[in-house]
């Protein structure tokens, strides 16, 4: 009984990731082909993970109240807390014309982000087998496999990145990077035969070259920087790095044959970092957050930041504008100041903390620490605080590690 009931709480951890990273790829990629209106499919899905996502958390609060006492639990309802308080202050109270609709930035933050990054801190809270990371790899193959040949089949050719009208080629290169890592831990722990080497080998390849085609350079610089740490705290014996040897010598083929192949513009966009007009817009908007820190720093602008940015950078920048920095840390210090910093590096220290000791102790789970890296890179250099749920759902995967081998009372809440 208890040999089945881990297996579906790994299955369950498995699928709800699967649709975190991947789903939203595959998704937009079938509406498009089919004809559906992509939004109306990506709120039905976004709605579904927030109504599981609270199914989750519910049942694990009722189930053990030790969860809302756990330091990771307690910093990210902290920071949340604070967030929206301060979005119903500054719409209601203080009549601050918001950048989105209230139930747009309520949603996302709440629906998105708050709920299913808990549900992932609850449903990681196990000991997975050896095989999960090539398991990741079959589903993610899969899936972007196929929203790949869907998204060339319908005329992809013709952009020079893997992008729809509502679909973010941010977003697609996270998700096919996220994919690579995924194929490269599996390599490392998880491929037991000639097969499952040679299908996670494809899986690094194959991620790699869509990552690179999609074209975001923070998610390409969040994916070497992953590999890197990896490689310096893993890669001890000869063997070990004979092993990490062979994918890296393939990705760089691959790296080499979508700069060659492949209309992409990634590679002066890559030399152009920091001179270009997006760069110099979101290094601007990073400097003013952290000046409207500096001038409220215990407890920032508020919502007030955003239009901030928005006017200033219009005035800079002949009519070019952004209204958030693309940065959470300086989102987060413009936006909170010290009352919301203080709880978001704790949410932080938790997770790479918690991630560490876990790899340390079983080595075949140090894709946690791959996921928190690249998600982490995602919030350093894309989107706003309320709109990437990939970086909290990673956030609390990775803090949920130090809880792997102790009480897991409260892993029930998956059933």
């Amino acid at each position: 009984v208890i040999g089945k009931r881990d297996h579906y709480e790994s299955f369950i951890f498995i699928a709800f990731l699967s649709a975190v990273l991947f789903g939203q790829v595959f998704i937009s990629v079938m509406s498009d082909i089919v004809g559906f209106e992509n939004r109306y499919c990506m709120l039905i899905f976004r709605g579904c993970l927030a109504i599981y996502s609270a199914y989750v958390v519910f049942r694990a609060c009722f189930a053990s109240h030790k969860l809302l006492l756990n330091g990771f639990v307690f910093s990210l309802i902290w920071f949340w807390g604070f967030y929206f308080l301060r979005l119903f202050v500054d719409h209601w109270v203080l009549n601050i014309s918001l950048k989105l609709p209230l139930w747009e930035f309520l949603a996302w933050g709440l629906g998105s982000c708050l709920l299913p990054a808990l549900a992932g801190f609850i449903l990681s809270s196990q000991r997975f087998h050896q095989s999960t990371a090539f398991t990741f790899s079959c589903i993610g193959l899969l899936m972007l496999g196929v929203a790949s040949i869907g998204f060339f089949a319908n005329g992809g050719f013709e952009t020079s990145r893997f992008m729809l009208e509502n679909l973010n080629p941010i977003n697609s290169s996270h998700a096919f990077f996220a994919l690579s890592l995924f194929g490269f831990s599996s390599l490392l722990w998880s491929a037991r035969n000639t097969f499952s080497r040679l299908l996670s080998l494809i899986t690094v390849a194959f991620g790699f070259a869509m990552g690179i085609y999609a074209g975001s350079r923070g998610a390409f610089l969040s994916f070497v920087i992953a590999i890197i740490v990896l490689f310096c705290l893993f890669a001890k014996g000869y063997e070990r790095k004979g092993k990490i040897m062979l994918p890296a010598c393939l990705a760089l083929v691959a790296f080499i044959a979508s700069f060659i192949f492949i209309k992409s513009d990634f590679s002066s966009r890559l030399l152009n970092s920091g001179f270009d007009l997006n760069s110099s817009l979101r290094l601007f908007a990073v400097r003013e957050s952290l000046n409207n820190f500096w001038l409220h720093p215990w407890t920032g602008v508020g919502f007030e930041l955003h239009n901030n940015l928005e006017n200033l950078s219009f005035q800079l920048f002949s009519g070019s504008s952004v209204w958030y920095p693309h940065n959470f840390i300086a989102e987060t210090m413009g936006l909170g100041g010290v009352i919301l910093i203080i709880p978001f590096f704790a949410c932080l220290w938790f997770a790479f903390a918690s991630s560490l000791g876990a790899v340390k102790d079983r080595n075949s789970e140090y894709w946690r620490l791959a996921l928190l890296i690249q998600g982490l890179g995602y919030g350093m250099f894309s989107g706003h605080l309320s709109n990437v749920p990939v970086f909290w759902v990673c956030l609390g995967i990775a803090a949920s590690s130090s809880d792997v081998f102790q009480d897991k009372s409260h892993s029930d809440a998956a059933q």
